[in-house]
C-alpha cells in the first residue's frame, strides 16, 4: 500500500515543481522547465509506474489473500511483490530528486527520505 502512495508522491512533488520552476526564454518570458524533455521523461515515468503499481496492488493483494493458497505461493507472491517495488521506486527516487535540483534533497520533498528508506529495505536485514 505506501508503494502506491509513494510513488503517487513522487511523481506529484517532480511534476509540481517541474510546472512552477521558470527559467527565461530567448524572447524574455518564462518559460516552465517541464517543457524540456529532460525534465518531462523521469516525471512521466515516475507518473506511469504510480499507475502501474496502483493497478498491481488489488491483483496481488486478492491473489495472496485467496483461500485454499499453499504458504509458500504466498510467501512467493509477497517477495514478486516487495521485490519488484523496492526496486522501481529506488530507480526513480533519484532521477525525480536529481529534477529537482537542490530542492530533492530538502527533507520537505519527501524524495529524499523515500531514497532513505528505499535503502534501509534493502540492507541485508531487511531482506
Amino acid at each position: 500500500l505506501t508503494s502506491s502512495i509513494s510513488t503517487k508522491l513522487i511523481a506529484t512533488i517532480g511534476c509540481d515543481y517541474s510546472y512552477r520552476r521558470h527559467v527565461n526564454g530567448v524572447d524574455g518570458s518564462p518559460i516552465p522547465i517541464i517543457t524540456f524533455r529532460t525534465q518531462q521523461l523521469p516525471v512521466l515515468h515516475a507518473t506511469a509506474l504510480a499507475y502501474v503499481l496502483d493497478a498491481w496492488l488489488p491483483r496481488v493483494i486478492d491473489q495472496f489473500m485467496a483461500p485454499g493458497v499453499d504458504p509458500r505461493t504466498r510467501h512467493g507472491i509477497a517477495v514478486v511483490h516487495k521485490s519488484t517495488v523496492l526496486r522501481l521506486v529506488s530507480l526513480i527516487c533519484p532521477t525525480v530528486s536529481e529534477r529537482l535540483g537542490a530542492q530533492g534533497t530538502f527533507g520537505h520533498n519527501l524524495i529524499s527520505q523515500f531514497e532513505v528508506r528505499q535503502i534501509e529495505l534493502l540492507s541485508p536485514a531487511h531482506v
